[in-house]
């Protein structure tokens, strides 16, 4: 399994076991941003294939070929990620993904 670190060069040093009060905040709050993504796109799906409110979404979504949110999010960090190893991506990306084997 390859680990990377994607952290400005300035807080690589400040990494620990640890999460703090405010890492769980951010946390929270991202999970609840991801949540109403996914309402965001239920409905547009659900106008796009013009399906009714209680029908159920995930054959829509696949009908579309559209992942769930989350999934969406982890796919397009992990282009990103291929993208910088590949040398790809622009320099400001690629200048702050790093391998953590490279880092210790």
């Amino acid at each position: 399994m390859l680990l990377l670190l994607l952290l400005p060069r300035n807080r690589r040093s400040s990494i620990n076991g640890r999460q703090h009060g405010s890492q769980a905040d951010l946390d929270k709050s991202a999970g609840r941003l991801l949540r109403n993504l996914q309402t965001v796109q239920n409905a547009a799906a659900r106008v796009v294939t013009r399906s009714r409110k209680f029908d159920h979404i995930t054959p829509v979504l696949h009908e579309l070929h559209w992942l769930p949110m989350v999934q969406r999010v982890r796919f397009k960090l992990a282009l990103i990620v291929l993208k910088c190893l590949h040398g790809l991506a622009p320099s400001y990306l690629t200048d702050d993904c790093v391998l953590v084997s490279s880092v210790y």
